[in-house]
Formats: C-alpha cells, sequence, structure tokens
C-alpha cells in the first residue's frame, strides 16, 4: 500500500508539473490593493499620522497595516523566511520535495494535514486565491506562484507576504503584530519577539501565549532551531531565549474600533463623528465605508488632547469635578463641544460610554438634538441690535404676559422664573439678558415680528445666519423661549460667531484626509476650506458680548465667572428635562449640555405595589397605601411637589451644574490666556433706537445685512482701541441660589403640551 501511494504521488506530482508547464504562459490575475487600516489623528499630528501616533483607529474588526520591504529589520524577515520556507531564495516559486511530501501524507491521513507551500505560494494564496482546502485550488496555486516569481522580485514577493499574514487578534501583516502584541514599532522588536510572531504564523490563534503557552513555546522554540540551523542566530542567543516566559505578550484588546490615546475621555464619539462625517457626505469626500475601514487614509483633526481630557474630566472625572461629576448610570448625560476662533473643534464629550452610543455632542433624543432653553435670547438680542434697538430700550416684563397672536400662531401666555414680579413691570434690555426674563423677552420677540409684517422670519434669518439650521426652528413666537432644538456643537457655532466679532466660521473636524497605498506612498485627498461669512458688524456683536458678559458677572451664570474676560448665557427647558450653559472668551466658545437621554423618568417616589392589590397602572407610595402619584416625572426636577433631584440639587437649571461644568473646563482650557473683547465707548453701547418712541439714543447705529447667498469673504473692519464699556443704570434684580427655571405652562400654539423647550429664566 504505501509503494502504491508513493507512485500515486509521483503520479500526481507528473499531472501537476504537466499542467503548470502546459499552463505557464497564463496571465496573472491584476493584484487588488492591499488592505490596511486607516487612523484618526489629533491636532498634534500634522503630519505623518499613523499607529504609532494616532488617536484612533478605523477598521472593520481588522487591523491592518502595510510596511516596506525597506523598514522590515533583517532579523524579522529572516525569522520569517527560516521557519516557514528556508529555500526561499533559491526555488522559482514552488519546492517539489515539499509538495510532495505533503501529498503523501494528505492522501495517506484521508485530509489535509500539511500544506507544503512556499512563501510565494503563500503569497499568491492571499493575494489572488481562496483559502479552500483543496487540490484544485493547490494546483492553481502553484501555477500562479511561477508567474509571480517571474513577475515580481523576491524582496516584492517578501514585503506582500509579511502584509498579507494572518497572525490572530484580527491582525493582519507583520506591522500590526507588533502593535497588537507588544506596542512596538518593528525597528524595537527584540529576539524572543521576533521568534514569537513568526512563531504565530502556522497557528496563530491556537499558539496566542496568553490562550495556550505550551503552544507558543512549541512554535517558538521551532523558529528559534530554524535560525540557528541557518546561522542567524548564535546558540548563546538560542540558549538565552528559548526558555524564557512570556510575560512581554500583551493581553488581546476586545473590539473592532479601539480608541489609542485618549481612552476614557471620550474619543470614541470623535471616531465615532469623524466616520459618520465622511460617511454621511459623499459630495465633499467621496469615500466608502470599505475605504474608510480599510483603505488606508489618515484622517487629521483639529481636536487637542490635553483640552479633550479636560472636558471629559470636568464632566466625568470625580477626581477634577468633586461636587457633582455625572460619572453614575443614574445620573444626567453631559455632553460638550468647544471650538477655537478659526472654527476648529477641540474638545467633544458625547456622553458618559465609549462612543458606542448616542453623541449628545451633535445629536439626541431624535436627530436633532435637544430644546435649547433661553440659550436662544441671544440670538434674538442680535436681531434686535441689527435692527438699530438699543440695549437701553424698556420692555414690559410682568410675573406673566399676555401675548397677542401672529399668523399662524395663537395667542400665547409665558411666565417668568420663580414668584418674584419685576419693580415697575418693565426692564431695559441689558438687563433682561442679564436676568433671563421671559416675559420681556416674548415681549422684544413679539414687537420684531409686528415690524416685519407678523413674521418671526427675520429672527430665524439671524439663527441662520449665526449658525444654526433654519429648518430647525419652529416660526412662532414661542422659539424665544428655546423651544427649538439644537445640539452642543451648533450653539457653540452660533455663539463663537459672537466671539468672533460678528463673523460666522461653520465649525470644522477634519482639516485633511491622506491616503497611504501599500507602496508607502502618501496622497492628499482631502483639505479644508477656510469659510466665514459676516452675521453682525464689529459694534453689534459687542453689543451682545456686553450684555452676555453681565449674565456672568451680575445674572444667571454667575456659577461660571472666569478671571479673564467671559461671556454667556444659561438655558433651561420645561420641566428642566435640558439644562444648558454656553459661553465664550475671545478665542475659545464652549457649549455645555446636561440631561438624561429619555426626558421622563419613573417617579422615584412611586411604585407599582402588587402585594396590596395594585394593578397595571396603578401605583402607591412607599407604604403601600394608594394615592393618586404620577408614573413619569421631569428628569431632573420640577416646580411640583414630585421631583427627582441631582445631588442637592431639586431643580437643574443651566445656572447650576452646567455653568459650573463650563467654568472647570474654561479654568484649564484657557490658561494662561487673557485676551480682551472689543470695548465700547459710552455712546456706541447705547446708541440705537427706542421700542416705544423710535427716537434714537444716539445716531450712530447702522445695520448689517444678512447673507443670502454662498458664503462668501469677510469683510475686515478697522479695530480701535477703545475705553471699557460703562454699566447701563438697570432695574436691580438678584440672581436666585440656585437660579429658577421658567416654568412657563401654556400650550404651543401648533398644539402637543408645553412649547418644547419652554424655558429660559434660568
Amino acid at each position: 500500500m504505501r509503494r502504491f501511494l508513493f507512485v500515486a504521488s509521483l503520479l500526481v506530482m507528473a499531472l501537476i508539473a504537466a499542467s503548470v508547464a502546459k499552463m505557464a504562459d497564463t496571465e496573472l490575475p491584476e493584484a487588488a490593493d492591499l488592505q490596511q487600516s486607516s487612523f484618526i489623528c489629533d491636532a498634534e499630528v500634522p503630519d505623518n499620522c499613523n499607529s504609532t501616533n494616532a488617536m484612533a483607529k478605523i477598521s472593520q474588526g481588522e487591523d491592518r497595516q502595510n510596511v516596506s520591504f525597506e523598514e522590515v529589520p533583517e532579523l524579522v524577515w529572516q525569522a520569517v523566511v527560516d521557519s516557514e520556507d528556508a529555500d526561499f531564495f533559491e526555488h522559482k516559486g514552488v519546492n517539489p520535495i515539499a509538495i510532495s511530501r505533503a501529498l503523501y501524507w494528505d492522501l495517506r491521513s484521508g485530509t489535509t494535514v500539511q500544506g507544503g507551500s512556499t512563501i510565494t505560494q503563500q503569497f499568491v494564496k492571499n493575494t489572488f486565491l481562496s483559502h479552500e482546502q483543496t487540490v484544485t485550488r493547490k494546483v492553481k496555486e502553484a501555477m500562479l506562484a511561477i508567474k509571480v516569481e517571474q513577475s515580481y522580485s523576491k524582496e516584492e514577493i517578501l514585503e506582500g507576504y509579511l502584509n498579507t499574514i494572518f497572525f490572530g487578534r484580527n491582525v493582519y501583516g507583520i506591522k500590526a503584530a507588533a502593535q497588537a502584541y507588544y506596542g512596538k514599532n518593528l525597528d524595537q522588536l527584540e529576539l524572543k519577539e521576533v521568534t514569537y510572531l513568526a512563531g504565530l504564523i502556522r497557528a496563530p490563534n491556537r499558539a496566542d501565549a496568553t490562550v495556550n503557552p505550551e503552544a507558543a513555546k512549541d512554535r517558538r522554540t521551532k523558529v528559534l532551531v530554524a535560525m540557528l540551523e541557518e546561522g542567524h542566530i548564535t546558540q548563546a542567543d538560542y540558549d538565552a531565549t528559548v526558555d524564557l516566559p512570556f510575560d512581554y505578550v500583551t493581553a488581546p484588546v476586545t473590539g473592532g474600533n479601539k480608541t489609542i490615546k485618549m481612552q476614557g475621555a471620550g474619543g470614541g464619539y470623535i471616531t465615532q463623528y469623524v466616520s459618520q462625517s465622511i460617511l454621511n457626505d459623499p459630495e465633499t469626500y467621496n469615500l466608502t465605508e470599505e475605504e474608510l475601514a480599510l483603505g488606508g487614509l489618515r484622517v487629521y483633526t483639529t481636536i487637542n488632547p490635553a483640552m479633550q481630557q479636560a472636558a471629559w474630566d470636568a464632566m466625568y472625572n470625580p477626581a477634577v469635578n468633586t461636587s457633582y461629576p455625572l460619572n453614575n448610570p443614574d445620573l444626567p448625560l453631559g455632553a460638550m463641544v468647544s471650538i477655537d476662533d478659526k472654527g476648529h473643534v477641540k474638545a467633544m464629550v458625547g456622553g458618559r460610554g465609549d462612543g458606542s452610543g448616542a453623541n449628545f455632542a451633535v445629536a439626541g433624543h431624535g436627530a436633532s438634538g435637544r430644546p435649547v432653553g433661553s440659550t436662544f435670547k441671544p440670538i434674538v438680542l442680535a436681531e434686535a441690535i441689527r435692527q438699530g434697538y438699543s440695549l437701553e430700550s424698556m420692555l414690559p416684563a410682568p410675573q406673566q404676559a399676555e401675548i397677542p397672536s401672529i399668523p399662524e400662531c395663537g395667542d400665547w401666555q409665558p411666565r417668568n422664573a420663580g414668584e418674584s414680579e419685576i419693580p415697575g413691570e418693565r426692564i431695559d434690555l441689558m438687563t433682561a439678558t442679564q436676568e433671563s426674563v421671559n416675559t420681556a423677552y416674548a415681549n422684544l420677540i413679539y414687537e420684531l415680528a409686528v415690524g416685519n409684517g407678523g413674521s418671526t422670519a427675520k429672527v430665524t434669518e439671524m439663527a441662520a445666519a449665526l449658525g444654526m439650521d433654519p429648518e430647525q426652528i419652529n416660526k412662532c413666537l414661542t422659539m424665544v423661549l428655546g423651544s427649538n432644538n439644537s445640539t452642543p456643537l451648533e450653539m457653540a457655532e452660533v455663539y463663537s460667531t459672537f466671539a468672533n466679532g460678528g463673523v460666522h466660521r461653520p465649525p470644522k473636524v477634519i482639516l485633511k484626509i491622506e491616503r497611504v497605498d501599500q507602496e508607502g506612498k502618501v496622497t492628499l485627498i482631502y483639505q479644508a476650506a477656510e469659510e466665514s461669512s459676516r452675521a453682525l458688524n464689529e459694534i453689534e456683536a459687542a453689543r451682545v458680548t456686553a450684555s452676555l458678559e453681565r449674565v456672568i458677572a451680575d445674572g444667571t451664570g454667575w456659577r461660571a465667572k472666569l478671571n479673564i474676560p467671559a461671556a454667556g448665557k444659561t438655558g433651561t427647558t420645561g420641566d428642566n428635562k435640558d439644562a444648558w450653559f454656553v459661553g465664550y472668551t475671545p478665542k475659545l466658545t464652549t457649549a455645555v449640555w446636561m440631561g438624561f437621554e429619555i426626558p421622563d423618568q419613573d417617579n422615584p417616589e412611586c411604585k407599582a405595589d402588587a402585594a396590596a392589590g395594585v394593578t397595571e397602572g396603578q401605583w402607591a407610595d412607599f407604604a403601600g397605601q394608594p394615592e393618586k402619584c404620577p408614573a413619569k416625572i421631569a428628569s431632573m426636577g420640577t416646580a411640583g411637589e414630585q421631583s427627582k433631584p441631582v445631588y442637592e440639587w431639586d431643580m437643574v437649571t443651566g445656572g447650576s451644574i452646567p455653568a459650573i461644568i463650563w467654568k472647570l473646563y474654561m479654568d484649564k482650557a484657557t490658561a494662561g490666556t487673557n485676551d480682551p473683547f472689543r470695548q465700547l465707548t459710552p455712546e456706541e453701547l447705547r446708541a440705537g433706537k427706542d421700542f416705544e418712541t423710535g427716537e434714537y439714543v444716539t445716531d450712530t447705529t447702522t445695520t448689517t445685512t444678512l447673507p443670502t447667498g454662498p458664503t462668501g469673504p469677510v469683510v475686515t473692519e478697522p479695530t480701535m482701541t477703545l475705553p471699557s464699556f460703562p454699566q447701563i443704570p438697570t432695574t436691580s434684580i438678584p440672581p436666585t441660589d440656585p437660579p429658577v427655571p421658567d416654568t412657563t405652562t401654556t400650550t404651543d400654539p401648533r398644539g402637543g403640551g408645553p412649547p418644547g423647550g419652554g424655558g429660559g429664566g434660568d
């Protein structure tokens, strides 16, 4: 039987040889570009983004990194060649003796037990063929191996092989393997590491030292023996390595997309946002999901790692935010975006997790974000200033206002926060901003609508010019109290326009994208363009800023006070479901949002008591006595008896925890800076016309025409050094401690409950 099998194997070999000879002139298939993972780098890496300096990796559960043969240390490729194909540099692609031996054992066992493939054949299998274990595939493999040897140099074949080997842990290629198992570059590898990696090639999963150290030692020993026999290491090298423990092999990292830097600092949300931005905008980037994951892309971003860490710490790290960290799953979520004066996003925190869930920095419970509350008021203020109204204009500010209807919107009865009356029921516009007086702002937007034929279109145009999506803005007067949905990214964009002296710069995270091919050639495929347009002139923007400085200095945002010039606005939506603080210095704008993913929560004061015979839908108190008790309550407290406090805060407002988080971050992010805002003369500050008389306080006011076409160049206005602005005499309204939100109880004229944000008066 053995003689028969031997003769049979020789006949098979003869047939293979004949087939190879006959088909030697067959065209070699087109080799696809070698796949490799893509990487995202932060602002500290302006060039040469790679696995060693990347902030994050994008992949489809696989890690593929290519390397040129010149970059592979001699010790590395010697270990692979010696153990896998010692005659690699002598044969022509096929080793007949090795194939005969493999066929003999395959036929004897009735299954495939030996490969007998050369490195060239393995390269062919990885590049041109499937991995099925059949004789037909082996014949094709041998034939193409000869063609490859005729078309490629030995170095090119070895390079391709080293880049396509599977090393376990979803890793392909020697470069990625060095990172996965040791966190090292190839030129940093030692003999113990090189021989371990080479030993993985035959059985990558079985020989993982963290799973099976015995198998790993057996494979490493065989590589050491092969290298010793080939004279590439000495006996002393062998003796010093053969019995070493595998403590140098790191544990596997689970998950597909892993954040390399900024682990635990919200970096996963940036990876998510960058990936989605590229895939959702094919006109700009023209990249598929496969190209993004396996196209060897290098994405350069605006993210500052120190600021990113500071943002995460201020919101979620109890060692930094020692009073109100949001690190407990029972607490509300927080999200933050920080933008510099160039429109570059420097930090983004989308939630408490690793980036796999909803990113509340750019979305929310619904794609359009969350209601913004009184952070919308400065947009209405900006439109009033643009139309030439003075900050000294007096407005009615009763505890509850009766606002007439406008076309398509019914009557409205907004209320102020708390129960204190405004002395005289009238207040100037700057103080109304400082104290976030709802009824004053309701009267303001009504006056603006009346002046525009009963339409809020001019306010919507201003919001769009500042950076909001006009499609997300409701057209009724309730918009002034924040019934519109937005995101921290968009609100930071809006307020950064004020910080930039009225110049709107669309925010950007991606600066450029490069593609690195299998030979290491770098091609620039995307470069961000600088865009800007003017929404307000410098004096108009400075008036808005002067008003918002007062919010922090003496108003509802006093907890956000910095030691440098700062301006901002609080925002709280109806029933305290969302709380915001958005503020800025001359060079940095930051928006903070806080709330639960599901705005209405189970009432902690009530529970179903089956033992007491309470049926589904009924509720009982903790004593088991049936009573009327709402099953759901507002997330972060409400003015009613039922509330769910956050820490000691019965009602979370924008001026409470969000303002504190904002200050914690901004103190760190703006350390060492003290840039001034544009200063106004007393005449410039108070200039404009009065709402009631229409007369101008001064005649120096000019208005800005909002852009109606594509974004264009900025018209630069001369900058003057002017004395500090004085305080406008105002009605004194001390801020509450803690500030209380608006409790608007009216129904949105368009239907549905309270105007989706109703908020204000933080």
